[in-house]
Protein backbone atom coordinates (compact mmCIF):
# COMPACT_ATOMS: atom_id res chain seq x y z
CA UNK A 1 0.00 0.00 0.00
CA UNK A 2 1.43 3.46 -1.02
CA UNK A 3 1.12 5.24 1.89
CA UNK A 4 4.80 7.54 2.18
CA UNK A 5 3.26 10.79 0.83
CA UNK A 6 -0.27 12.19 0.12
CA UNK A 7 1.06 13.68 -3.09
CA UNK A 8 2.20 9.84 -4.28
CA UNK A 9 -1.01 8.22 -3.18
CA UNK A 10 -3.40 10.82 -5.31
CA UNK A 11 -1.15 10.19 -8.17
CA UNK A 12 -1.02 5.99 -7.49
CA UNK A 13 -4.77 6.40 -7.27
CA UNK A 14 -5.87 8.46 -10.29
CA UNK A 15 -3.42 6.05 -13.08
CA UNK A 16 -5.01 2.84 -11.68
CA UNK A 17 -8.37 4.18 -12.30
CA UNK A 18 -7.40 5.76 -15.49
CA UNK A 19 -5.63 2.31 -16.90
CA UNK A 20 -9.01 0.82 -15.48
CA UNK A 21 -11.32 3.12 -17.42
CA UNK A 22 -8.94 2.97 -20.69
CA UNK A 23 -9.10 -0.54 -20.77
CA UNK A 24 -12.50 -0.79 -20.72
CA UNK A 25 -12.95 1.67 -24.04
CA UNK A 26 -11.60 -0.74 -25.59
CA UNK A 27 -13.10 -4.02 -24.99
CA UNK A 28 -15.71 -3.84 -23.39
CA UNK A 29 -17.60 -4.74 -23.12
CA UNK A 30 -19.50 -7.54 -22.90
CA UNK A 31 -22.61 -6.02 -24.29
CA UNK A 32 -25.51 -7.19 -25.84
CA UNK A 33 -25.47 -4.38 -28.17
CA UNK A 34 -23.63 -6.36 -30.76
CA UNK A 35 -26.45 -8.95 -31.56
CA UNK A 36 -28.01 -6.33 -33.46
CA UNK A 37 -25.31 -5.94 -35.98
CA UNK A 38 -26.93 -8.84 -38.64
CA UNK A 39 -30.63 -9.25 -36.72
CA UNK A 40 -31.94 -7.42 -39.76
CA UNK A 41 -30.50 -10.27 -42.32
CA UNK A 42 -33.10 -13.00 -40.71
CA UNK A 43 -35.51 -11.48 -42.15
CA UNK A 44 -34.70 -13.20 -45.39
CA UNK A 45 -34.35 -16.62 -46.63
CA UNK A 46 -31.27 -17.95 -45.25
CA UNK A 47 -28.90 -21.02 -45.20
CA UNK A 48 -30.97 -24.12 -44.25
CA UNK A 49 -30.96 -24.62 -40.12
CA UNK A 50 -29.85 -28.01 -38.96
CA UNK A 51 -31.20 -30.79 -38.44
CA UNK A 52 -32.05 -29.92 -34.89
CA UNK A 53 -33.51 -26.60 -36.42
CA UNK A 54 -31.07 -24.78 -35.49
CA UNK A 55 -28.97 -21.59 -37.04
CA UNK A 56 -25.50 -20.30 -35.67
CA UNK A 57 -24.12 -16.67 -35.99
CA UNK A 58 -20.36 -16.14 -35.33
CA UNK A 59 -19.36 -12.26 -35.08
CA UNK A 60 -15.68 -10.98 -34.92
CA UNK A 61 -16.00 -7.18 -33.90
CA UNK A 62 -14.14 -3.71 -33.12
CA UNK A 63 -15.16 -1.18 -30.73
CA UNK A 64 -13.47 2.31 -31.63
CA UNK A 65 -14.39 4.14 -28.20
CA UNK A 66 -13.81 7.02 -26.89
CA UNK A 67 -14.61 7.66 -22.86
CA UNK A 68 -14.83 10.47 -20.35
CA UNK A 69 -16.38 10.34 -16.92
CA UNK A 70 -15.21 9.58 -12.94
CA UNK A 71 -13.19 6.97 -11.51
CA UNK A 72 -12.10 5.92 -7.86
CA UNK A 73 -9.86 3.22 -6.29
CA UNK A 74 -10.41 4.05 -2.66
CA UNK A 75 -12.91 5.66 -0.61
CA UNK A 76 -10.99 7.89 1.19
CA UNK A 77 -8.90 9.74 -1.80
CA UNK A 78 -11.51 11.88 -4.05
CA UNK A 79 -12.68 10.58 -7.43
CA UNK A 80 -10.67 11.26 -10.88
CA UNK A 81 -11.82 12.82 -14.00
CA UNK A 82 -10.86 10.70 -17.01
CA UNK A 83 -11.02 11.56 -20.97
CA UNK A 84 -9.36 9.72 -23.76
CA UNK A 85 -9.89 9.24 -27.01
CA UNK A 86 -9.66 5.72 -28.34
CA UNK A 87 -6.19 6.76 -30.53
CA UNK A 88 -4.82 7.02 -27.39
CA UNK A 89 -5.80 3.73 -25.96
CA UNK A 90 -4.53 1.81 -28.68
CA UNK A 91 -1.21 2.99 -28.43
CA UNK A 92 -0.94 0.57 -25.39
CA UNK A 93 -2.67 -2.14 -26.13
CA UNK A 94 -1.21 -5.26 -25.44
CA UNK A 95 -3.38 -7.95 -26.33
CA UNK A 96 -7.58 -8.06 -27.29
CA UNK A 97 -9.95 -10.55 -28.47
CA UNK A 98 -13.75 -9.61 -29.13
CA UNK A 99 -16.03 -12.06 -30.09
CA UNK A 100 -19.80 -12.88 -30.25
CA UNK A 101 -22.18 -16.12 -30.81
CA UNK A 102 -25.45 -16.48 -31.41
CA UNK A 103 -27.67 -19.71 -31.72
CA UNK A 104 -31.47 -19.75 -32.81
CA UNK A 105 -34.45 -22.05 -33.05
CA UNK A 106 -37.55 -20.54 -34.50
CA UNK A 107 -38.35 -17.97 -32.32
CA UNK A 108 -35.76 -17.89 -29.70
CA UNK A 109 -32.16 -17.07 -29.53
CA UNK A 110 -28.90 -17.53 -27.12
CA UNK A 111 -26.47 -14.82 -27.20
CA UNK A 112 -22.60 -15.22 -25.53
CA UNK A 113 -20.37 -12.17 -25.74
CA UNK A 114 -16.97 -11.98 -24.70
CA UNK A 115 -14.26 -9.40 -24.70
CA UNK A 116 -10.27 -9.72 -23.07
CA UNK A 117 -8.08 -6.77 -23.08
CA UNK A 118 -4.51 -6.48 -21.62
CA UNK A 119 -3.37 -2.88 -21.35
CA UNK A 120 -0.29 -1.45 -20.22
CA UNK A 121 2.56 1.47 -20.22
CA UNK A 122 5.00 3.21 -19.07
CA UNK A 123 5.72 6.96 -17.87
CA UNK A 124 6.84 8.80 -15.29
CA UNK A 125 6.02 10.10 -11.72
CA UNK A 126 5.27 13.62 -10.21
CA UNK A 127 8.42 14.71 -8.60
CA UNK A 128 11.12 12.62 -7.60
CA UNK A 129 9.74 10.37 -5.40
CA UNK A 130 9.47 7.53 -7.88
CA UNK A 131 11.88 7.32 -11.02
CA UNK A 132 8.56 6.07 -13.04
CA UNK A 133 5.82 3.40 -13.42
CA UNK A 134 4.33 0.82 -14.92
CA UNK A 135 1.20 -0.29 -15.15
CA UNK A 136 -1.09 -2.82 -16.28
CA UNK A 137 -4.44 -3.62 -16.77
CA UNK A 138 -6.64 -6.98 -17.52
CA UNK A 139 -10.12 -6.33 -18.33
CA UNK A 140 -12.52 -9.80 -18.78
CA UNK A 141 -16.75 -9.14 -19.72
CA UNK A 142 -19.14 -12.03 -20.53
CA UNK A 143 -22.59 -11.23 -21.61
CA UNK A 144 -24.99 -14.12 -21.49
CA UNK A 145 -28.94 -13.38 -23.03
CA UNK A 146 -32.11 -14.85 -24.16
CA UNK A 147 -33.28 -13.63 -26.78
CA UNK A 148 -37.84 -13.77 -27.83
CA UNK A 149 -39.15 -12.99 -31.43
CA UNK A 150 -41.97 -11.07 -30.69
CA UNK A 151 -42.57 -9.54 -34.55
CA UNK A 152 -41.12 -10.95 -37.58
CA UNK A 153 -41.98 -9.86 -40.53
CA UNK A 154 -40.78 -10.59 -44.37
CA UNK A 155 -38.36 -7.28 -44.39
CA UNK A 156 -38.29 -6.49 -40.49
CA UNK A 157 -38.07 -8.43 -36.97
CA UNK A 158 -38.46 -7.11 -33.09
CA UNK A 159 -36.55 -9.22 -30.11
CA UNK A 160 -36.78 -8.85 -26.70
CA UNK A 161 -33.86 -9.60 -25.00
CA UNK A 162 -33.19 -10.60 -21.04
CA UNK A 163 -29.74 -11.73 -19.33
CA UNK A 164 -26.45 -10.53 -17.43
CA UNK A 165 -23.30 -8.94 -18.18
CA UNK A 166 -20.19 -9.88 -16.50
CA UNK A 167 -17.34 -7.23 -15.29
CA UNK A 168 -14.19 -8.14 -13.85
CA UNK A 169 -11.08 -6.06 -13.23
CA UNK A 170 -7.53 -6.41 -12.54
CA UNK A 171 -4.92 -3.19 -12.37
CA UNK A 172 -1.45 -3.83 -11.61
CA UNK A 173 0.54 -0.63 -10.56
CA UNK A 174 4.53 -0.69 -10.53
CA UNK A 175 6.23 2.53 -8.84
CA UNK A 176 10.31 2.26 -9.49
CA UNK A 177 12.56 2.99 -6.92
CA UNK A 178 13.55 6.93 -6.67
CA UNK A 179 13.81 8.69 -3.11
CA UNK A 180 11.12 5.97 -2.14
CA UNK A 181 11.72 1.78 -2.38
CA UNK A 182 10.00 0.41 -5.32
CA UNK A 183 6.19 -0.04 -4.75
CA UNK A 184 3.72 -2.65 -6.38
CA UNK A 185 -0.04 -3.14 -5.87
CA UNK A 186 -2.93 -4.12 -7.45
CA UNK A 187 -6.68 -3.43 -7.30
CA UNK A 188 -9.51 -5.63 -9.03
CA UNK A 189 -13.38 -5.67 -9.02
CA UNK A 190 -15.67 -8.21 -10.08
CA UNK A 191 -19.14 -7.53 -10.64
CA UNK A 192 -22.70 -8.44 -12.74
CA UNK A 193 -25.45 -6.48 -13.96
CA UNK A 194 -29.03 -7.71 -15.03
CA UNK A 195 -29.80 -6.16 -18.42
CA UNK A 196 -33.24 -6.01 -20.11
CA UNK A 197 -33.21 -4.64 -23.91
CA UNK A 198 -34.83 -4.28 -27.61
CA UNK A 199 -33.24 -4.81 -30.83
CA UNK A 200 -34.95 -4.59 -34.27
CA UNK A 201 -33.92 -4.85 -37.89
CA UNK A 202 -35.41 -3.58 -41.36
CA UNK A 203 -34.49 -4.30 -44.87
CA UNK A 204 -34.03 -1.34 -46.91
CA UNK A 205 -33.14 -3.49 -50.16
CA UNK A 206 -31.62 -7.09 -51.33
CA UNK A 207 -27.89 -6.21 -49.82
CA UNK A 208 -28.63 -3.38 -47.30
CA UNK A 209 -30.25 -3.33 -43.76
CA UNK A 210 -30.07 -1.60 -40.46
CA UNK A 211 -30.50 -2.54 -37.11
CA UNK A 212 -31.02 -0.90 -33.88
CA UNK A 213 -30.39 -1.79 -30.10
CA UNK A 214 -31.50 -0.42 -26.55
CA UNK A 215 -31.20 -1.84 -23.32
CA UNK A 216 -30.86 -0.57 -19.88
CA UNK A 217 -29.86 -2.38 -16.42
CA UNK A 218 -27.92 -2.72 -13.20
CA UNK A 219 -31.10 -1.39 -10.92
CA UNK A 220 -28.27 -1.79 -7.87
CA UNK A 221 -27.64 -5.47 -8.05
CA UNK A 222 -24.24 -4.60 -9.29
CA UNK A 223 -24.27 -1.05 -10.84
CA UNK A 224 -26.31 1.90 -9.58
CA UNK A 225 -27.66 1.96 -13.48
CA UNK A 226 -26.33 1.12 -16.51
CA UNK A 227 -27.76 1.81 -20.24
CA UNK A 228 -26.91 1.78 -23.77
CA UNK A 229 -28.06 2.22 -27.37
CA UNK A 230 -26.11 0.94 -30.80
CA UNK A 231 -27.62 1.89 -34.44
CA UNK A 232 -25.69 0.17 -37.50
CA UNK A 233 -25.89 -0.07 -41.22
CA UNK A 234 -25.22 -3.82 -43.03
CA UNK A 235 -24.28 -5.52 -45.60
CA UNK A 236 -25.22 -8.73 -47.19
CA UNK A 237 -22.83 -10.23 -49.01
CA UNK A 238 -24.65 -13.32 -49.30
CA UNK A 239 -26.89 -15.83 -47.13
CA UNK A 240 -23.56 -16.54 -44.92
CA UNK A 241 -21.55 -13.66 -44.87
CA UNK A 242 -22.53 -9.93 -43.51
CA UNK A 243 -20.42 -6.79 -42.67
CA UNK A 244 -21.57 -4.31 -40.14
CA UNK A 245 -20.58 -0.64 -39.85
CA UNK A 246 -22.54 1.60 -36.79
CA UNK A 247 -22.07 4.03 -33.47
CA UNK A 248 -22.13 2.71 -29.90
CA UNK A 249 -23.19 5.05 -26.79
CA UNK A 250 -22.93 2.52 -23.57
CA UNK A 251 -22.94 4.33 -20.07
CA UNK A 252 -22.23 2.84 -16.57
CA UNK A 253 -22.53 3.74 -12.90
CA UNK A 254 -20.47 1.35 -10.35
CA UNK A 255 -19.57 2.67 -6.98
CA UNK A 256 -19.21 -0.14 -4.19
CA UNK A 257 -16.51 -0.53 -1.31
CA UNK A 258 -14.47 2.78 -2.50
CA UNK A 259 -14.24 1.62 -5.63
CA UNK A 260 -15.90 4.00 -8.67
CA UNK A 261 -16.43 3.74 -12.16
CA UNK A 262 -18.82 6.07 -13.05
CA UNK A 263 -17.94 6.35 -17.09
CA UNK A 264 -19.48 7.01 -20.76
CA UNK A 265 -18.24 4.74 -23.56
CA UNK A 266 -18.71 5.77 -27.32
CA UNK A 267 -17.22 5.47 -30.55
CA UNK A 268 -17.60 3.85 -34.17
CA UNK A 269 -18.02 -0.17 -33.85
CA UNK A 270 -17.34 -2.63 -37.21
CA UNK A 271 -17.75 -6.19 -37.40
CA UNK A 272 -18.06 -9.24 -39.88
CA UNK A 273 -20.50 -11.98 -39.22
CA UNK A 274 -20.15 -15.20 -40.47
CA UNK A 275 -23.65 -17.54 -40.49
CA UNK A 276 -24.35 -20.86 -40.42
Amino acid sequence: MVSRSDGAIDWFDRTVAQMATAAAGIGLIAALAHPAFAVAQEADAGPATTAGGWTFKLTPYAWLAGLDGKVRTRSRLPAADVDASFSDIFDDTNFALMMLGEARRDRFGVILDVDYLDISSEGSTPGDLFSGVKASSNVLIGTLGLAYRVLDRPKGLIDVVGGARLWSIDNELKLEAGRLNEVSTSRDQTWVDPIIGLRGGVDLSDDIYVSAYTDIGGFGAGSKFTWQVLASVGYRFNDHLTAEVGYRYLSVDYDHDGFLWDVDLYGPVIGISYRF
